[in-house]
């Protein structure tokens, strides 16, 4: 049978999210890195439930460096 993990890392299929911290990557790569442009490829995506939920992307910058980005998105009051 399959096991739950409470508060473990879920691979994600929420693609808003996603696109949040896509946007987010390229907005600190480009403001810390001074990378136009960068290409990004989409490693995994997950997400952790907590009192909000905790974000991860894994993507490849430009095809060449694997990057992780992790963000905290609160619940809303």
């Amino acid at each position: 049978g399959s096991t739950c993990q409470l508060g473990g890392w879920k691979t994600s299929t929420d693609d808003d999210l996603k696109n949040e911290m896509i946007d987010l990557a390229k907005n600190q790569l480009m403001k810390n890195h001074q990378l136009q442009s960068p290409s990004i490829k989409v490693l995994s995506f997950q997400t952790q439930i907590v009192a909000g939920t905790n974000l991860r992307l894994l993507f490849r910058i430009n095809g060449q460096s694997d990057c992780e980005l992790v963000a905290f998105k609160p619940l809303p009051y």
